[in-house]
């Protein structure tokens, strides 16, 4: 369930280029001291890693959560996503995608879920989500932002914001929200690196602290 650990630090809602020539590669590494999706925690402390490829307009890439403790909901976690992403206007672009949520020791909780996105080039980085999950009968609203400040040469500090609604056709519905504050450091034009602090809750759930970081490399 990777879409809020990758999207926060990043501005919330991870696009993919809209103006690609060519095939590009990415690939992350990272640890989170909790594993927590849309205000639900999965998991204390976890290693994650991601491959991701990008052709025009196309992207599709596996994500992956590996915990470190034995005090988890689910054991290890793949997702094989796909999706396209353009641009309808010169300030906003649109995002259409499925995810497939992988979990390969724990019998019958793999679920497939379709997305639709809209995300604005402007400084706040407005987004909007829906998604629905097929297996679970569920549909999620999402709403996002995120902010950057240069605080150094090549180092920036990121802030992002979101607010969601889970809305499962058999129980009840819910709100969360999620922030996250990053310090972000690019070793070059091919690799960068972050950490930083989140905060999550769900409505009438536990509300979780906790931090992280990672490192990317694209080429």
């Amino acid at each position: 369930m990777k879409k809020y650990l990758i999207s926060l630090s990043a501005g919330l809602a991870l696009l993919p280029s809209l103006a690609f020539s060519q095939v590009e590669y990415a690939t992350m590494v990272g640890f989170e001291s909790k594993y927590v999706f849309r205000g639900t925690q999965l998991g204390d402390e976890t290693l994650f890693g991601s491959v991701d490829i990008t052709y025009g307009d196309f992207y599709a890439g596996v994500w992956a959560a590996n915990p470190i403790t034995d005090d988890v909901a689910w054991d290890n976690e793949i997702d094989f996503y796909a999706g396209y992403g353009f641009g309808i206007s010169e300030k906003w672009a649109l995002d259409v995608g499925v995810t497939h949520y992988y979990y390969p020791t724990t019998t019958d909780a793999s679920t497939t879920e379709v997305f639709v996105g809209i995300a604005g080039d402007y400084a706040f980085s407005p987004a909007v989500y829906i998604y629905y999950d097929f297996d679970l009968e569920a549909w999620t609203y999402e709403g996002s932002f995120g902010y950057g400040w240069e605080i150094a040469t090549d180092t920036t500090f990121d802030i992002g914001a979101g607010l969601g609604y889970i809305d499962p056709d058999g129980g009840d519905s819910a709100y969360y929200i999620m922030t996250t504050a990053d310090i972000n450091y690019s070793f070059n034009e091919y690799a960068s690196g972050g950490i930083g602090v989140r905060w999550s809750d769900l409505e009438d759930a536990d509300n979780h602290f906790y931090f992280g970081g990672s490192i990317s490399v694209s080429f």
